[in-house]
């Protein structure tokens, strides 16, 4: 191929350089993606599929945490669930954030399947310090409200 122009030169690299660069960025996210219909689906079914995007390597998205944390008490048992079966610890502190975010935005965790999942993760010396540490913070957040009384946004 003849380049007639330095400017058709420039245009080729860009578009070979976009090109390398979109290739690179599918290489490292695994092509994972969450569904376009992902806010509309149940709880559980929200919380599954975020861990098996996680899992298959995509990114943590806050927007997906707070689509999860909105489902509130629902979501709290399925990533219990979660959280009791998965064993890679990014994607167990992953789910912990949405937990705390939860707890954060009205949901109360006290004496729920998600606190007694909290504890458990204190408790086992094998995670990591990270998550442990999360997990504690979260504790402390759910113990703090409990002694506010303040009422919960659930029914």
């Amino acid at each position: 191929m003849v380049f007639t122009t330095s400017r058709e030169r420039f245009r080729m690299t860009r578009n070979s350089a976009v090109k390398l660069l979109f290739i690179a960025t599918s290489l490292l996210t695994g092509c994972a993606r969450l569904p376009s219909d992902f806010a509309s689906l149940s709880p559980c079914k929200k919380v599954e599929v975020y861990v098996i995007y996680l899992h298959d390597g995509g990114a943590p998205r806050i927007r997906a945490r707070r689509i999860i944390a909105d489902d509130g008490l629902p979501a709290s048992d399925a990533i219990a669930s979660q959280l009791n079966t998965v064993n890679d610890d990014n994607d167990k502190t992953e789910l912990v954030m949405i937990l705390q975010e939860m707890q954060v935005r009205g949901t109360n965790l006290q004496g729920t399947r998600a606190e007694l999942a909290l504890r458990d993760i204190v408790a086992q010396n094998m995670s990591k310090a990270e998550l442990r540490e999360l997990a504690e913070g979260t504790l402390t957040i759910i113990d703090q409200r409990s002694r506010t009384s303040v009422p919960s946004t659930e029914p």
